[in-house]
């Protein structure tokens, strides 16, 4: 992909603490893109985030609680 593809990305992250211990946590996200190039690069974003977007979540819940990156997210660090 090219920069010149991606016209507009933003993601926005929002903790809510629910009770002691607990918190909720919302993600937004919303990307646009120009050209054909852009089409092909979002078909591939769309599949990346479906496929990325399970994991995000646990990982940080996993990272939250035990102050380490998950192992999924340290092998991913590896490659």
């Amino acid at each position: 992909m090219f920069g010149w593809d991606i016209a507009d990305a933003r993601n926005t992250w929002t903790v809510i603490a629910l009770a002691a211990g607990r918190c909720r946590v919302d993600v937004a996200a919303e990307f646009a893109t120009r050209g054909i190039l852009g089409r092909i690069a979002r078909t591939v974003i769309l599949a990346r985030v479906s496929r990325d977007g399970r994991h995000l979540l646990d990982d940080l819940k996993h990272h939250v609680e035990n102050g380490t990156p998950s192992r999924r997210k340290q092998s991913q660090q590896h490659r």
